[in-house]
């Protein structure tokens, strides 16, 4: 019996190869995006406290010049948290590219392994075939030489 071969196997180690390739790409932009989300809201948090600090200090007496100061810093802020904001929109749309990239490059791969699979269910049908009829043949030549056998016996 011969042994079963996928033609198209080396194009499936490709298609496996690319998989795992941008797998880790996906993996790393979701690691970009989760980072710069996390630094977001870190800012945010910090900003969030800065505008209680000024917050509390109604009522009391502070000079103009350092309330001043710190709204500036605050506004600063607030412009770093709005470009935060656009980087982490920007790796989100890099792991989204990633993400669909990697979906397409599974549909081919899995695509390519239906074909494998139903090669394999060929060959193994044909395998079957052959040996049935191997055993027919024996069986044939079994009962040819039984039944000579018993015609010069008798």
């Amino acid at each position: 019996m011969k042994a079963f071969r996928f033609t198209l196997q080396s194009l499936l180690d490709a298609r496996e190869a690319i998989e795992k390739v941008l797998e880790m790409k996906h993996s790393a932009a979701r690691r970009e995006f989760e980072k710069a989300q996390q630094r977001q809201r870190a800012m945010a948090a910090g900003i969030k406290k800065d505008i209680e600090y000024i917050a509390s200090l109604s009522g009391t007496c502070v000079s103009y010049h350092a309330v001043s100061s710190f709204l500036k810093h605050v506004e600063r802020a607030q412009a770093a948290i709005a470009d935060q904001t656009q980087r982490v929109a920007g790796f989100e749309a890099k792991m989204e590219k990633c993400r669909n990239d990697l979906h397409a490059a599974m549909r081919g791969r899995k695509s390519l392994e239906r074909l494998l699979e139903g090669e394999q269910e060929k060959w193994r049908d044909e395998q079957r075939r052959h040996e049935q009829k191997e055993m027919d043949e024996y069986a044939r030549i079994s009962h040819v030489h039984s039944s000579t056998g018993d015609a010069d016996g008798a």
